[in-house]
């Protein structure tokens, strides 16, 4: 688990931080106020989020991509982050080696001293031994063009503006310029110029300048620095944030997955806890009110006046919900709002239901005679005991109402207690994601081994219980097709999980993004993969 750095020492001019950063601050409010993003102090906090993988938010790095490369190439600079930043995109991950392998994949082997740094020629070394022998910014073909082909500065810019734009047609005209280049300065084979030309116009498809790479570095150090330093104040921005992006509820399903690295919990939104949006307090964020599924800002506030914050159920059935439309008190009821009032989710909507079908007169009465009532099955019999020496209804065929309502009240058709699956089913419905339980909420201990347990280094015979995310389907050199699976159960995500040819013919069926399955392997000689030997349906 991650273990933020500690404000060891604060003044109104600087904070100091147990990790060794000093920050120049203002002080606005109890936290940080206002930080100089631009004179942020290296750390190696930072540096950790990348090992770990906690890169979600993190400015270009929040990918499975960012996270998985972010973990392999071992970040430890500015540098390293414009490196790895220009490593996921589609022109080093689609220009592939000899071998089949893409460029990202030996730039990381080479990195971390897996791989030998080669060159196709000894000429391009002092251009690119920097990036492990691999061309990874525009500024390196650039060189290229000028001191192994003889380029001027405006031809050498030409083929740059050709790589940059896209311009397949003008790199074709380049290329016969360049392998004429190639052979007057002798600097390097014809058949190896043909073939570092390859290379080039296979970089073209998003190769990047440098210094906008690291531009984007800068700023996705910042983004690091925070998250390291506050990750709870992050962690909640970006919860706020979510509702903003493509995919919402995918977006705050992968955000609540990996608070539990840093400790944090999540907790639904509760009567008397929740704000208008999502709200930290402590260690725990709690979701807000308007982030139940169809309210919103203004809609929450006037819920809250009407409700109020009281801490008696019937008060708030009579008072409260019956003001409230169908459609809002059953997400306030099923989302768990008044949990904590001791009534289960479905005991609340189903007597609101009932509530519904009372009339203006019965609800008339109730309140006028509210300090005799404790609750909704007591007052309705209360009111078919005392008529008619009381008038409880304005009509007499109104008691056979009454009578039906507090039967299926003391003999509903079906259980109003709440329940694992009951309780995730309705918090993905209404909140777009299970907080209280996963999916594998109610399964019991199926594995012999969490998520958790396994990245934390448990190794031997394993089998765990998870909901397959992410599944990558590749073909080996021989055509067999294989797979690259992301999973997660309650404790955490795994995030390299490798299905074989073999056991991927047997067990594709099951593999499918959202399915629930018990995996059998092994850990991976390198320590870091779970090899599948066996995938059972949950």
């Amino acid at each position: 688990m991650y273990q933020k750095p500690l404000i060891i020492e604060r003044t109104k001019d600087y904070a100091k931080f147990d990790c060794g950063c000093t920050i120049k601050r203002e002080l606005r409010t109890d936290y940080f106020g206002n930080i100089n993003y631009y004179d942020l102090p290296l750390c190696d906090k930072v540096w950790e989020l990348f090992d770990l993988g906690l890169t979600k938010g993190i400015f270009q790095l929040e990918s499975y991509l960012g996270c998985h490369w972010g973990k392999e190439l071992q970040v430890r600079s500015i540098q390293d982050l414009s490196d790895l930043i220009s490593a996921i995109r589609p022109g080093m991950l689609d220009s592939k080696m000899a071998d089949g392998k893409n460029m990202t994949w030996h730039f990381s082997e080479r990195k971390n001293k897996r791989e030998y740094v080669t060159y196709m020629d000894d000429c391009l070394e002092p251009i690119l031994k920097p990036t492990q022998g691999i061309i990874v910014y525009q500024e390196q073909i650039l060189k290229i063009a000028r001191d192994i082909a003889g380029f001027s500065l405006l031809e050498a810019n030409s083929l740059r503006k050709s790589i940059g734009k896209k311009l397949v047609s003008e790199m074709a005209k380049t290329e016969s310029l360049f392998i004429d280049g190639c052979k007057r300065t002798g600097k390097i084979s014809e058949g190896n110029a043909k073939l570092l030309f390859e290379n080039i116009r296979a970089s073209q498809r998003y190769l990047f300048v440098k210094a906008h790479a690291v531009g984007y570095a800068l700023l996705s150090y910042s983004t690091a620095w925070t998250k390291a330093h506050f990750p709870d104040l992050f962690i909640t921005a970006n919860l706020r944030d979510a509702e903003n992006r493509i995919e919402p509820t995918k977006e705050m399903s992968e955000i609540i997955k990996e608070m539990q690295s840093f400790g944090l919990e999540i907790q639904g939104p509760r009567l008397t806890d929740s704000a208008d949006e999502f709200s930290l307090k402590g260690s725990r964020i709690t979701f807000g009110l308007a982030n139940i599924k169809g309210l919103g800002i203004a809609k929450s506030q006037r819920i809250r006046e009407k409700i109020g914050e009281g801490r008696n159920w019937f008060n708030i059935l009579i008072d409260g919900l019956a003001e409230v439309d169908s459609v809002t008190s059953e997400r306030l009821c099923l989302s768990g709002y008044f949990s904590e009032l001791g009534i289960s989710r479905q005991r609340a909507h189903f007597e609101y239901l009932t509530v519904r079908k009372l009339s203006p007169f019965e609800l008339t009465w109730i309140k006028s005679n509210r300090t005799r009532l404790n609750d909704l099955r007591g007052t309705l019999s209360l009111m078919v005991t005392l008529y008619p020496s009381e008038k409880t209804v304005a009509r007499k065929d109104r008691l056979i109402v009454l009578q039906d309502l507090l039967k299926s009240l003391n003999n509903p058709q079906h259980s109003l207690d709440d329940t694992p699956v009951s309780i995730h089913r309705d918090e993905v419905k209404y909140l777009g994601v299970g907080v209280t339980y996963s999916s594998l909420g109610s399964r019991g201990a199926l594995g012999n081994t969490t998520a958790k347990e396994f990245n934390d280094g448990k190794s031997g015979k394993l089998t765990i219980a998870a909901e397959i995310k992410r599944v990558k389907e590749i073909k080996t050199k021989k055509g067999d097709l294989m797979a690259f699976l992301s999973c997660q159960d309650e404790t955490a995500e795994l995030k390299s999980t490798i299905v074989f040819p073999g056991e991927y013919e047997k067990y594709a069926g099951f593999l499918f993004e959202g399915n629930t399955v018990l995996i059998g392997g092994e850990r991976s000689s390198n320590g870091k993969d779970l090899i599948v030997k066996k995938v059972t349906q949950v």
